[in-house]
């Protein structure tokens, strides 16, 4: 049993290695992939010539089709079956059939999945779109010394000009143009003890932990320990009968709760703190029971399934 299992994973593991082995269904149920919408419109006449590819397309087909007889000369105009030449009109009349590709216009699915791009590899419309990752723009002068050569080069780049010395014999590109280094970047993720108690309970990756420290300003036997706590409503006063200062107020709770990595390793079913082979199979008895499992989800997308698995077997063999 254990063996049909693994051999079921490898075969799925080299199916869905690649984001660009993966239909539209599976791509966009892993977090590194994403569909790309590319359809391109066709004509099937445009393969005339060439029967396999005319085949090879959905909506067109290889065939004969009628043609009307309007070659020039007399020659190649009655080498057509069904074409007659007029010497009177010099012109060719009738109708022949030729090879065609038939179907008319046609609009072709090129649509495909791809890896997503790290927030470095993106360009700016990117980057803008992708709400993991923010575009930095950084443009500054820089003077056009050294920048090109050659008189073409330099005038290529706005704001250079070639200038020449006739006094030194010399020449360079003058003059200053603006150099964009803009790029994109990581708008990283927040780390458990940077987030608020409600996004700590909701994420799946932090804990909140709470603490609360009650305290009395009478507890506090110094003016200086008293008056660090006057925010709370502490405060001193003399005390005439035992000659020092009394802490007086009311008591208080101070609050230093805070958010805490949780220590969880997604695709780790049994919480044993490492992924092996018995994590791979309560997960595949877990999807086979349709029950959903938040620390058997690797991708956290909500979601138990075989993609789940797979990614499971990714990294497990990666350890």
């Amino acid at each position: 049993m254990f063996r049909i299992i693994i051999i079921f994973l490898s075969i799925f593991k080299i199916s869905y290695s690649q984001c660009d082995n993966l239909i539209e269904s599976d791509c966009e149920s892993i977090s590194d992939c994403e569909w790309v919408e590319n359809f391109e419109n066709g004509w099937c006449g445009s393969y005339d010539n060439n029967a396999s590819a005319c085949n090879s397309l959905e909506h067109c087909s290889y065939s004969t089709c009628p043609h009307a007889c309007n070659w020039a000369g007399s020659a190649e105009c009655e080498s057509y079956p069904g074409c007659s030449y007029s010497f009177l009109t010099y012109s060719c009349s009738g109708t022949t059939y030729l090879p065609c590709c038939s179907g008319g216009s046609f609009q072709e699915d090129s649509s495909y999945c791809q890896e997503i791009p790290s927030c470095s590899e993106m360009n700016q419309l990117q980057c803008i779109s992708s709400s993991a990752c923010e575009w930095v723009e950084d443009t500054q002068n820089e003077n056009c010394y050294g920048i090109a050569w050659n008189e073409q080069d330099c005038e290529e780049v706005e704001g250079c000009t070639w200038w020449t010395s006739s006094y030194y014999g010399t020449a360079n590109c003058a003059g200053s143009y603006e150099a964009d280094n803009s790029y994109c970047e990581d708008t990283g993720i927040l780390n458990c003890s940077e987030i608020n108690e409600l996004e700590c309970v909701n994420s799946s990756f932090c804990e909140w932990s709470e603490s609360i420290q009650y305290y009395s300003c009478s507890q506090f036997n110094s003016s200086d320990q008293c008056n660090s706590y006057s925010e709370y409503g502490c405060y001193t006063s003399w005390n005439s009968t035992t000659w020092e200062d009394d802490c007086n107020g009311p008591s208080f709770q101070i609050d230093t709760s805070y958010c805490t990595d949780l220590i969880v390793i997604p695709g780790d079913s049994n919480g044993d703190g490492s992924l092996n082979v018995t994590d791979i199979i309560i997960t595949v008895d877990l999807i086979l029971s349709a029950i959903y499992d938040e620390y058997s989800d690797m991708n956290q997308d909500g979601v138990l399934n075989i993609i789940d698995v797979v990614e499971l077997v990714n990294a497990i063999l990666e350890i």
